[in-house]
């Protein structure tokens, strides 16, 4: 072999390991360096074809470097002699994740066989990574739709829940109100006064407990609208004030990401008053790329020792939709939560911080 030759081999050798550490390390493209790595291990090892294949085709495409042979077509080369095949099984652990194949229309060398095989497990890894990938892929979307789905479905149980309330308890306690009002009028004595407050306060508490369960697009709101109404009922019944910076929101989400976020915002705000004896809180929402962010902040006293339960869940309902959900305490008082709700199925994963 010439000093030419020689020098040209070993820096395809060298190319060769370059290409396969980036593999390795993930540096690169992944598909793309695979590429790399059987072209290049084609001009080493002088094989006509070198094939590599994935047993996940869906993970990995099948990978072929040619060199022009016709040997690489399963024909016989012009002397009639056969072409040698060396068939490497990429392996990892004892799963069979591929295969990779050379064709060459003579011997190859021992040194060239060996070269393959180093490269082969090389591949191995790589194919193994891109197949577990494309597996946590597919389960994160499958999951993402799942509870995509049961928030569908407990937002539609909620709206049969309202239905019933409305149409059958809170129309008794109305029409009993009614009744003792007349009676009232008609005795003149007072004695029916307790009667009728306690018919009211069951009222209220009834119109209480509806909107507390009804979806927030039962009036065919849009988010912004839901939440404007949400903060004129907690100004009425509890004296929240609550100061909304929502004009950038689009008219039309996701069914799933607005009743999200205003499910957020709905226990955050209860949080606040129940357990903070907060008097104020501010409201923002925005659309930042692929994300829903709505942020709320209030004046309450005291620290965030735990979650309440109905936050924690949505919460955590939020983060497998592949979102996040932060909440902390603010210096000199006061809470703060920003939620970031993905707009599609593919939304980033992230980690939940409090």
């Amino acid at each position: 072999m010439t000093t030419a030759a020689r020098e040209t081999s070993l820096g395809d050798v060298a190319a060769l390991l370059h290409a396969a550490q980036l593999l390795v390390s993930s540096r690169a493209d992944t598909v793309g360096a695979l590429r790399e790595v059987v072209e290049i291990l084609s001009r080493v090892t002088g094989a006509d074809s070198v094939v590599l294949r994935p047993a996940l085709p869906g993970a990995v495409p099948v990978i072929e470097a040619l060199r022009g042979s016709t040997a690489s077509r399963g024909e016989g080369s012009p002397d009639d002699t056969a072409p040698v095949r060396l068939t490497l099984p990429l392996r990892y652990g004892d799963d069979v994740v591929g295969s990779l194949a050379l064709v060459s229309t003579g011997p190859l060398a021992v040194a060239h066989e060996q070269c393959a095989a180093v490269v082969a497990d090389m591949l191995a890894l790589a194919c193994a990574n891109l197949t577990l990938r494309a597996r946590l892929s597919s389960a994160s979307v499958d999951r993402r739709r799942l509870v995509a789905h049961f928030i569908e479905e407990a937002e539609r149980d909620r709206a049969e829940l309202a239905g019933a309330l409305h149409d059958g308890a809170l129309q008794s306690l109305v029409a009993a109100r009614y009744v003792a009002d007349i009676a009232g009028i008609a005795v003149h004595d007072g004695s029916l006064d307790d009667a009728r407050r306690g018919v009211q306060d069951g009222l209220v508490d009834a119109r209480r407990a509806l909107w507390q369960i009804r979806p927030h697009a039962a009036d065919g709101q849009d988010l912004a609208g839901a939440l404007d109404a949400l903060g004129r009922q907690l100004a009425e019944s509890i004296g929240l004030r609550v100061e909304l910076m929502v004009d950038a929101l689009p008219l039309t989400l996701p069914p799933v990401v607005a009743s999200s976020a205003f499910r957020l915002v709905q226990e955050m705000l209860r949080t606040s008053v129940r357990d903070r004896a907060a008097t104020s809180a501010t409201v923002t929402a925005d659309v930042a790329g692929e994300m829903l962010v709505v942020t709320v902040t209030d004046d309450g006293v005291g620290q965030l020792v735990e979650v309440p339960p109905g936050l924690a869940r949505w919460r955590e309902w939020v983060t497998l939709l592949g979102g996040d959900v932060r909440l902390r305490g603010k210096r000199g008082g006061g809470a703060y939560l920003r939620a970031r709700v993905p707009m599609t199925d593919g939304g980033p994963e992230e980690v939940v911080q409090q």
